[in-house]
């Protein structure tokens, strides 16, 4: 819908004293709709950085086990390499549940109504300078 408005507030551009309104109706409405994008992802984040905790703790209480169990020369269940390998995983795993091409994705989606207006001008354009000859 935010994009739908922002193509339909486009044609005040053909009066140019509604430009300035128009570029504060663009600026509030990519504001609206990136936070239309992050908002429902805040509780998917929370889990992910909760599991992400837990995790972390686990592999603590895993290398403090491991470690007491080769100094005291015990049989050792898990080798510190691999609880260490996992550690790492966890460490390196991103709390946003999506990566910078689905933001430049989104990015170009709130650009099509721009890019069309643009291409529906250009093409006014030339329609015009080939009918005039």
């Amino acid at each position: 819908l935010v994009v739908g408005m922002a193509s339909v507030m486009s044609l005040f551009v053909l009066d140019l004293g509604f430009i300035l309104v128009l570029v504060g109706a663009w600026i509030a409405m990519v504001i609206i709709a990136w936070v239309g994008l992050t908002l429902p992802l805040r509780g998917i984040r929370a889990k992910i950085r909760n599991t992400t905790n837990q995790e972390l703790q686990w592999c603590q209480h895993a290398l403090k086990t491991a470690t007491e169990a080769l100094k005291t020369g015990a049989v050792r269940t898990q080798s510190i390499a691999d609880i260490i390998a996992y550690k790492t995983t966890i460490v390196e795993a991103r709390t946003w549940p999506f990566d910078n091409p689905t933001l430049v994705r989104f990015a170009l989606y709130l650009l099509i109504p721009l890019g069309s207006w643009v291409g529906a001008a250009f093409v006014e354009r030339g329609l015009d300078l080939f009918l005039s000859f």
